[in-house]
């Protein structure tokens, strides 16, 4: 009865923790005027839009979740300044990440 106790505490305890490891990457253009931007991680390139909080700068390194769509809180290293960012898009290559900020940055009439 104890070890049947221990493995379900064990299985809560695994379903509750939250992974320690995110990605890591570095801004690579903040085009002016516009709150897209892409940034390199290891995965690929990813495409950002910023919502608040620190403002993008090129070459600042970042970490967060950028594996996956929708609203993430990234941090700026080595300070740890928070910003808001939605997930565009991830795992690009350089020529699509272009692509996309070339049509989002016309797409606001820039």
């Amino acid at each position: 009865m104890r070890t049947l106790s221990l493995i379900i505490a064990a299985g809560i305890i695994t379903l509750l923790a939250k992974p320690a490891l995110a990605d890591q990457g570095v801004i690579l253009a903040v085009p002016s005027g516009c709150d897209y931007f892409a940034a390199e991680s290891p995965k690929g390139l990813v495409v950002l839009e910023w919502y608040g909080g620190h403002q993008p700068s090129a070459d600042e390194k970042i970490v967060g979740d950028f594996d996956q769509y929708g609203f993430h809180d990234i941090y700026v290293l080595p300070a740890g300044s928070q910003m808001r960012v939605w997930v565009e898009d991830y795992l690009l290559s350089r020529d699509r990440a272009a692509a996309i900020l070339a049509e989002k940055f016309h797409l606001l009439g820039r």
